[in-house]
């Protein structure tokens, strides 16, 4: 507005001046200099309507647009009248999630074993790829150079390293320093990316945690130390038929399930969900008692917090050696109106016959499963 205002003040006294007669070169300036505001006038409109556009399409699409990136170039517009876009700043998107999503998962290639220790057990845990170095390094560069968004992902991934690494990568002529035109390379980032994230390309896949030979599964002293009072317990007696885990218990004796019992061991114990039972990973977990079958020679308990080392969560019920338990013969019951305890308990019990009401149930369950 301020340069034709000038123009407008400029001209007018000119005309007055000459009589409104300017001379042939007086109009040749006035042409060129009212062809260049016009031009002037063109370019600001241009620049309000690219700048009007991208503010546009980045509250459309906030996700795929950068609109913090965005606003310096929008103050500095709304200062000077300058706009340096030629389109609004893309959003950059985590590649290494993209990866981790959606890896190669077409073989399984041997990689090098995780050692992991649990409740003082040295262990390993098997590592396989599902694809090649070849492939993964090959998917980073291919995700990179087909999507702005991970490149400018991984752009500000490798301008937040130390200077030393970003040497290694830039330095292309080991002069020591990054020339302005190394700095502009994008394809040592691309390379940083395939270095160090190749293996996030590939499928990563873990087996079941096994100890290694020649250990031992300690027991816990807090465990021991909760059983040295069972005689607290109230105690146990014969429950009827019960089924857990699609596994059959017939008539155990249903326990005191009042008092926590800490780093009971989980070696050889079955976690029992609906109608399966799995194998849980060698541990130790904290437990309340439910009920122990003298045939099968196991414990049922349920666990009271989750637990790492055995991978198991709160309030899941499980089936444990009875030898995992510490002092488990002093457990407390009563057997044909007789209190004892289970290592009183004979070596060839008879245990009571379903009640005809029992046995119907099972059958029917038994012709239910026959029939799915």
């Amino acid at each position: 507005m301020d340069m034709l205002n000038a123009f407008n003040q400029k001209w007018a006294q000119k005309f007055k001046e000459s009589g409104y007669n300017l001379s042939t070169e007086d109009k040749k300036a006035l042409l060129t200099e009212k062809n260049f505001l016009l031009a002037n006038q063109q370019d600001m409109q241009a620049k309000q309507d690219l700048w009007l556009q991208h503010r546009n399409m980045i509250m459309q699409n906030p996700n795929k647009f950068d609109a913090e990136e965005w606003a310096t170039h929008d103050a500095n517009y709304r200062v000077s009248g300058e706009y340096d876009l030629v389109a609004p700043p893309i959003k950059a998107r985590s590649l290494d999630m993209a990866l981790e999503e959606n890896p190669i998962n077409s073989a399984a290639i041997p990689g090098e074993d995780i050692q992991e220790t649990r409740s003082g057990i040295k262990g390993v845990r098997a590592v396989t790829y599902g694809g090649t170095e070849e492939q993964g390094r090959k998917r980073v560069a291919d995700m990179i150079l087909s999507d702005e968004a991970y490149a400018k992902d991984i752009s500000k991934q490798f301008m937040a390293l130390d200077e030393a690494t970003k040497l290694q990568y830039l330095d292309a002529d080991k002069s020591g320093t990054i020339s302005p035109e190394e700095r502009k390379n994008f394809n040592p980032i691309i390379k940083w990316a395939q270095d160090t994230k190749w293996q996030k390309g590939v499928k990563q896949n873990l087996s079941q945690w096994r100890a290694t030979p020649g250990q031992t599964q300690k027991t816990s002293t807090q465990g021991q130390g909760t059983f040295s009072k069972v005689a607290e317990l109230a105690p146990g007696e014969r429950v009827g038929y019960r089924t857990y885990g699609g596994k059959v218990y017939n008539n155990p004796f249903g326990l005191d399930g009042s008092k926590v019992l800490y780093g009971i061991p989980t070696a050889g114990a079955n976690i029992l969900t609906g109608e399966w039972a799995d194998a849980v990973d060698p541990g130790s977990v904290n437990v309340r008692l439910v009920a122990y079958d003298p045939e099968k020679k196991v414990i049922l308990a349920e666990t009271t917090s989750g637990s790492e080392s055995a991978m198991t969560a709160s309030k899941v019920l499980l089936e444990i050696p009875q030898q995992n338990i510490p002092n488990f013969g002093n457990i407390p019951i009563i057997e044909n109106g007789t209190r004892m305890t289970i290592g009183q308990l004979p070596q060839t019990t008879t245990t009571i016959t379903e009640t005809p009401a029992q046995k119907a149930m099972r059958e029917a369950k038994e012709r239910f499963k026959a029939k799915k």
